[in-house]
C-alpha cells in the first residue's frame, strides 16, 4: 500500500539531477541527459506543484525541487491500465496508426493539437497514451534550442513487449549490422548525433538526437520515427537502398571509398563528401574530420582527415572497428589481407603479457599504414612531401580490403 506521506523526489540514476514528475506520467525523462526513469509503481499524484530552486545537482545541473501531491491507491491491473492511458486532453488514448502518421515537425502545441492533447506547460515534453497497441504510451521531447521539431521519442510497454524478438528482427532489416547487441540483450544504434535504444525486454523503443553541430538531425529523426512506427504497427516501409546505406548508416563499401576524388581541398571537402557519401558527418577539431559509415565485416566507420591549412588535401584515413566493438576482434585476417596485397608488414609487440601487437607497412610513395587494436590508419608521411594521400596507393589498399572482406 502506498504511504499517505508525500513521495520522495525522483533523481536521475545517470547524472543525479532531480526529475520533474507530473502526476500522470508513468515515465519521466531527465532534462539534462535524457535518461528515462519509471515513476514509483502504483503511485500517482494529483496536481503536483513544481518549484524551481537555485541549488545545484551533481554535475552542475540546476535543481528542480518537486513538491508532489499525496499518492492515492490505484486499483490493481484495470485501475493501473486506466490511469496510464489517461493523459491530459484524452481518455481512451491515441490510436497507434494516428501516432504513426504524425509529422514530427512543429512545436509542442502544434503536435499536441494534432493528437487531441493538451500541450506541455514548458513546451518540451509530451506524454501520449495509446490504444490498440502493445505499447502503452509514447513520449515526445523537444530540444530547448530547436523547439520547432521533435528531437527525441520513445515507445513504452510497461510490462515489456510480447513481440520483442519479432520487432528487433524487423529493426535489423532496416538498420543492418549497426544495430548493436549488448550483453543483456538490449540493442542500440548510433550514428552522427543520434542514438536509438531497444531495451532487453522490449519495453522501450526510442531515439534521441542532439541537434548541435548536425545539420541533418531533423531529417534523420523523422526517418527513424518512420522506421520505429512501421515496426511497431507491423506495416512495411518502402526505403530506397541508398537511404538505408546513407541515412540509416548501413554503410558504404570500401570500393566506393576507394573511388573518391582526392583532389578536393579542405575548403571543399565537407560539401564533396556529403554529396558523395550522404549521411556522412563532418566536424572540425583542429583538422577537418569526416566520418563515413562503412559496410564491411571488419570495419564500421572511416574517419577521413584534411589538414586545417590552405589547400590542405586528404592526409589520412582511419578505418575503425565494426559497430558494437571498441577494438578489432581479431587483427590476423586484416594483417593477412594487407601482407598479401602489400608484402609483409613490420610487427611490433606492444604488450607481451597481454598478447597485443601492431603492424606497419610503408609504401614506395611515402604512404604508410598502421594496424593496431583500435584502427587501421592510412597516412601520407609528411617527411616525404606534402600531406596528401597517393591516389594509386589509396585505391590499392582499399580495393584489397574490399576483396578480402567479401571473400
Amino acid at each position: 500500500m502506498p504511504s499517505n506521506a508525500p513521495t520522495d523526489r525522483l533523481e536521475c540514476p545517470s547524472c543525479g539531477a532531480p526529475l520533474r514528475w507530473k502526476g500522470h506520467a508513468p515515465v519521466v525523462a531527465c532534462r539534462y541527459c535524457d535518461t528515462h526513469v519509471h515513476t514509483p509503481t502504483g503511485q500517482i499524484t494529483a496536481e503536483p506543484a513544481v518549484v524551481r530552486s537555485q541549488g545545484k545537482a551533481s554535475g552542475g545541473c540546476a535543481v528542480l525541487a518537486l513538491t508532489l501531491g499525496i499518492p492515492i491507491s490505484v486499483m490493481f491491473i484495470a485501475g493501473i491500465a486506466a490511469l496510464i492511458t489517461k493523459g491530459p486532453g484524452t481518455i481512451a488514448g491515441v490510436p497507434m496508426a494516428t501516432l504513426a502518421s504524425l509529422s514530427l515537425e512543429g512545436d509542442n502545441a502544434t503536435v499536441a493539437a494534432a493528437l487531441g492533447l493538451s500541450p506541455d506547460e514548458d513546451g518540451d515534453d509530451l506524454h501520449v497514451p495509446l490504444r490498440g497497441s502493445d505499447f502503452d504510451y509514447a513520449y515526445l521531447r523537444w530540444d530547448d534550442e530547436h523547439p520547432g521539431h521533435v528531437a527525441s521519442f520513445g515507445l513504452y510497454a510497461s510490462d515489456g513487449h510480447p513481440r520483442r524478438a519479432e520487432l528487433v528482427a524487423d529493426l535489423e532489416g532496416y538498420l543492418g549490422r549497426r544495430l548493436e547487441r549488448a550483453d543483456d540483450g538490449a540493442r542500440s544504434w548510433r550514428w552522427a548525433s543520434g542514438s536509438a535504444t531497444v531495451s532487453a525486454d522490449g519495453g522501450y523503443f526510442g531515439y534521441h538526437a542532439q541537434p548541435e553541430g548536425d545539420p541533418h538531425w531533423a531529417y534523420r529523426t523523422r526517418l527513424l520515427w518512420s522506421v520505429f512506427t512501421a515496426v511497431a504497427t507491423g506495416q512495411p516501409l518502402a526505403l530506397q537502398p541508398s537511404t538505408r546505406k546513407a541515412w540509416l548508416a548501413q554503410g558504404f563499401g570500401l570500393g566506393e571509398l576507394a573511388a573518391m576524388d582526392l583532389s578536393y581541398d579542405v575548403d571543399a571537402a565537407a560539401a564533396y563528401t556529403q554529396a558523395t557519401f550522404p549521411g556522412s558527418h563532418a566536424e572540425v577539431f583542429i583538422d577537418l574530420d569526416v566520418e563515413v559509415p562503412i559496410d564491411h565485416p571488419w570495419f564500421g566507420m572511416a574517419e577521413l582527415s584534411w589538414p586545417n591549412e590552405p589547400g590542405g588535401k586528404l592526409s589520412s584515413a582511419s578505418l575503425r572497428a565494426p559497430p558494437g566493438a571498441q577494438t578489432f576482434p581479431d587483427l590476423q585476417p586484416i594483417r593477412g589481407c594487407l601482407d598479401g596485397a602489400l608484402g609483409p608488414g613490420e610487427t611490433r609487440v606492444d604488450d607481451h603479457l597481454a598478447g597485443t601487437w601492431s603492424a606497419t607497412w610503408e609504401l614506395s610513395d611515402g604512404t604508410w599504414l598502421h594496424l593496431g587494436g583500435y584502427a587501421l590508419d592510412i597516412h601520407r608521411d609528411r617527411t616525404h612531401g606534402p600531406a596528401r594521400a597517393s591516389r594509386a596507393s589509396w585505391r590499392r589498399v582499399l580495393q584489397a580490403l574490399e576483396a578480402c572482406g567479401g571473400a
